[in-house]
């Protein structure tokens, strides 16, 4: 339900616009990495 905490293994859906994707997988996966279309 709605109420239910968090707990390993969960799995939670980001929905995002392209033009913040970059940033939130930024925040999400700190570190150096390549930008989604650069690779």
């Amino acid at each position: 339900s709605r109420d239910d905490s968090l707990e390993a293994h969960d799995e939670l859906l980001f929905l995002a616009t392209p033009d913040i994707e970059d940033a939130l997988e930024a925040l999400l996966s700190p570190g150096k990495r390549v930008p989604r279309g650069k690779e």
